[in-house]
């Protein structure tokens, strides 16, 4: 199910915007949408909505936008207007991105902000409305990827068979020429087969050196780091609760968290404003205030949110890289 405008408007007054009203708004709403670059609109909504960053250029836009274009029935912009349009322009730069993947990077960058209302998402009006959006995260996304390929009739025979083509010496370039594509299918499974051996070795090694909280970072830091192909289905609560398995599971303010890793030394590269562990670590929180936030998280909790945002790092180097 889909939303509009109207829906995010929900609650904005007393009376109900006319018609009208409702249209000229959704212009104005969809151009700012599509003529910022999609992941500045993501950062800066966000930052406005999740941190209380005033939103210097929307802001502008939406004064010269209603009031300078004199829109009927509006004369003044409320902060309860303004944080529903700032809602509906994300929700548009999100559902309006036609290439799936990065749509599902979009999402996974927002969703990185929601740790600075971990406490407090049903503080935002509406804010029910932008669940529809999860069904982006890359979460659920490698979830999809790896139930599509399951859904493939003979998989375990195609296995079986492409196991017995290898050969025992070195084989040249084209020898394997397949045109069915659910080999390739069968081939990228047994990668991912490869890789959870990998990550289990690497838990049980950090499961047994002594527990502390840069145990967890460079526990999490190390399975983003073997993920050459990000997107990996990997069960991200399952792995943290291995490395946890025994230790207790406390809860402690996420300024803390932070100070602890940074007298331990952690630096971490950061190159997305959606990072905001990775950023405080890098003494890059000012904007966002932590330590003056009350984020009380557990470990576990914690840890995710890191995968996720070292994760999304990755995959940005990546895309700079491509670039280069």
């Amino acid at each position: 199910m889909g939303y509009n405008l109207k829906d995010f408007l929900n609650g904005a007054t007393v009376i109900p915007f006319e018609d009208d009203i409702l249209s000229g708004l959704e212009t104005i709403c969809q151009a700012y949408a599509e003529d910022e670059e999609p992941l500045s609109v993501i950062d800066e909504m966000s930052s406005y909505l999740y941190a209380d960053v005033f939103p210097t250029e929307f802001s502008e836009f939406l004064q010269e936008s209603i009031l300078g274009q004199s829109i009927s029935g509006i004369k003044y912009i409320s902060e309860s207007l303004k944080i529903r349009l700032a809602q509906y322009i994300l929700y548009l730069t999100i559902i309006n991105e036609e290439d799936s993947v990065e749509r599902t990077f979009l999402c996974s960058n927002w969703m990185n902000y929601i740790v600075l209302k971990h406490n407090d998402l049903t503080s935002l009006p509406n804010a029910m409305l932008l669940s529809h959006l999860y069904q982006y995260h890359i979460n659920a996304y490698v979830q999809n990827l790896c139930e599509n390929r399951r859904c493939e009739d003979g998989l375990e025979e195609i296995v079986r068979n492409l196991l017995s083509l290898i050969p025992a010496t070195n084989y040249a370039d084209g020898d394997f020429e397949f045109d069915n594509s659910s080999v390739w299918n069968a081939l990228r499974q047994i990668c991912d087969e490869a890789i959870l051996k990998r990550i289990a070795d690497l838990i049980s090694k950090f499961h047994e050196e002594q527990f502390n909280i840069k145990t967890v970072y460079l526990s999490v830091k190390g399975l983003v780091d073997l993920l050459e192909y990000p997107y990996y289905n990997i069960d991200i609560v399952n792995a943290i609760e291995m490395v946890l398995s025994g230790k207790r599971n406390t809860r402690s303010e996420l300024w803390k968290y932070i100070e602890n890793l940074q007298n331990l030394g952690v630096t971490p590269v950061c190159n997305l404003d959606s990072s905001i562990i990775l950023r405080a670590l890098r003494h890059k929180n000012d904007t966002f205030d932590i330590q003056n936030k009350s984020l009380k998280l557990s470990i576990k909790e914690f840890a995710v949110y890191l995968f996720y945002e070292l994760l999304l790092e990755k995959i940005e180097l990546t895309k700079i890289q491509e670039h280069e």
